[in-house]
């Protein structure tokens, strides 16, 4: 699998303007927070809480063989609400991104992907989280048996492209990263005549 251009850019820059003088774990563990005590570029001392880099995540815009776009309605219990959006998740130690969409893919959708093509990784919350999210475009899915954890409440919506991108138009996704994800997988859609 080939990583998009764009990813070997999602990394620390070689000079820092800001140095790191003490590091602390408020909250350990996979979602964890950490606290920063920084010196900034203007010689202040300042408390930085952030979420750190880790692994990252990915998300998956799923493609049917017919042409359909599988989208998800899970409720998110922090919004306390349903939203649309699409498979996504962290990514497990010893995984590669494409390795876990596809787990991603199988686990909230039953789908398996014929073909897998990177799109533009990014910072989801750079004001608060160094951690990188890496969207696929997953063609020729298959959808079968789901294989939701415990904490996931979704629905699988198999819906027609031009219907997704009408609502994408009128601001009907409230999730930032399904919005640039289909935004990013606009001209590829069009391309393979999907749009």
């Amino acid at each position: 699998m080939t990583k998009h251009p764009n990813w070997n850019t999602l990394i620390p820059d070689p000079q820092q303007p800001w140095k790191t003088l003490h590091s602390s774990d408020v909250l350990p563990g996979p979602y964890g927070l950490r606290q920063d005590k920084v010196l900034t570029h203007l010689g202040n001392e300042y408390d930085y809480f952030l979420k750190p880099r880790g692994r990252g995540a990915v998300y998956a815009l799923p493609v049917t063989q017919d042409g359909k776009l599988v989208m998800i309605r899970q409720y998110r219990y922090p919004l306390q609400r349903y939203i649309l959006e699409m498979p996504a998740g962290a990514i497990d130690a010893g995984e590669e991104p494409y390795q876990a969409a596809a787990r991603e893919l199988l686990e909230e959708a039953g789908g398996v992907a014929l073909e897998w093509i990177p799109l533009p990784g990014y910072y989801h919350a750079p004001a608060s989280s160094g951690s990188v999210f890496y969207p696929f475009l997953a063609l020729g899915v298959l959808l079968g048996e789901t294989q939701h954890e415990a904490t996931e409440l979704m629905e699988i919506h198999v819906l027609e492209p031009k219907e997704v991108y009408a609502m994408l138009e009128r601001g009907e996704f409230v999730d930032g990263n399904t919005s640039l994800i289909l935004f990013h997988a606009r001209k590829l859609l069009e391309g393979r005549g999907f749009l």
